[in-house]
């Protein structure tokens, strides 16, 4: 009796040939997106595809912001795709790490103790991914985290104050400087070497006084400019404390443009009649009794003026 073992052999082949990854096929691992963003104190949600592995490792942070957390993803159902959810009031705590599907996984390497500190401020933070256990120097992809500041209501009052409402719809624009006020509404526009309708992102991120991290996303109008809006309300805007800020524009994966900005309190009617009087022109004597700005020969024009006005009321 003869057995045959050509069909188990066959299936045995297919079997392998489906299960197995390509031969030559280079791992690799991508974000789903360039920008991710939330508020500081919320949970973002980090898509990451791969292909021709079931591994990842990513990396959050970097030196210059003082924090690094790296971990690992695996794909356990086999779908090409894990998203990462890292709650950002844990970071630096322990806690901060999880995946969206049961079936995924996520396992921490390592994470910096940001100690009594809760959670990131309010920033951008640097993304990169890797497939399987490769170093992060070899980086497949990169992206940004960006992280607004928590806002806040008081609800006793109300969505606008007096103050901040009395310049709200100021308009700046970042050709000639940009200069807000600390209120609602505040505009910042300019002229852009890009087709209408392409989507940007404004950030807007403070520099010297108190930091922020501000966002908002808008296109490309017609003739070539854009709008964004911003809430400045609160920063301060007097003198020596002045909030400075700068000024980024995202379009495709790259910075378009960058400028500064300042936040200063614009001069109310009291303050322009103050200044009025402090430029006013107040008569004092040196010390030895002249008139500054008065000579002898004036001064006798002066006598001389004063006696022909008596002459002519006396006539």
């Amino acid at each position: 009796m003869k057995v045959r073992y050509r069909p188990l052999i066959l299936a045995a082949l297919v079997l392998v040939s489906t299960t197995a990854p390509v031969l030559g096929a280079s791992p690799d691992a991508e974000f789903g997106q360039s920008v991710v963003e939330t508020a500081t104190g919320e949970t973002a949600e980090i898509p990451v595809t791969f292909s021709d592995t079931d591994a990842a490792t990513v990396r959050i942070g970097s030196e210059a912001v003082n924090y690094i957390a790296t971990v690992t993803l695996r794909d356990g159902n086999g779908d090409g795709k894990v998203v990462l959810r890292y709650d950002t009031a844990k970071a630096g705590s322990g806690g901060a790490f999880a995946v969206a599907a049961d079936a995924d996984s996520v396992s921490v390497s390592n994470e910096t103790d940001l100690g009594e500190q809760n959670g990131l401020d309010p920033g951008n933070y640097k993304l990169a991914v890797a497939p399987g256990n490769a170093s992060l120097d070899e980086k497949s992809d990169v992206a940004t985290l960006s992280l607004s500041g928590s806002e806040t209501t008081d609800p006793d009052a109300g969505t606008e104050t007096t103050a901040s409402s009395q310049y709200a719809g100021h308009v700046a624009d970042i050709d000639n400087g940009v200069v807000v006020a600390p209120a609602v509404n505040q505009t910042i526009t300019g002229q852009l070497d890009l087709d209408p309708g392409t989507e940007i992102l404004v950030t807007a991120k403070g520099t010297k006084g108190v930091q922020f991290l501000k966002t908002q996303r808008t296109t490309v109008t017609e003739d070539g400019r854009f709008r964004a809006s911003f809430d400045f309300s609160g920063l301060p805007s007097e003198g020596q404390n002045e909030t400075e800020f700068q000024i980024e524009i995202r379009a495709n994966d790259e910075v378009q443009r960058e400028a500064t900005g300042v936040v200063r309190s614009p001069p109310t009617a009291e303050t322009t009649k103050q200044a009025v009087r402090d430029e006013t022109t107040t008569v004092t004597t040196t010390q030895d009794g002249s008139i500054p700005g008065f000579s002898l020969v004036t001064g006798l024009l002066a006598l001389v003026g004063v006696a022909l006005v008596a002459a002519r009321r006396a006539a």
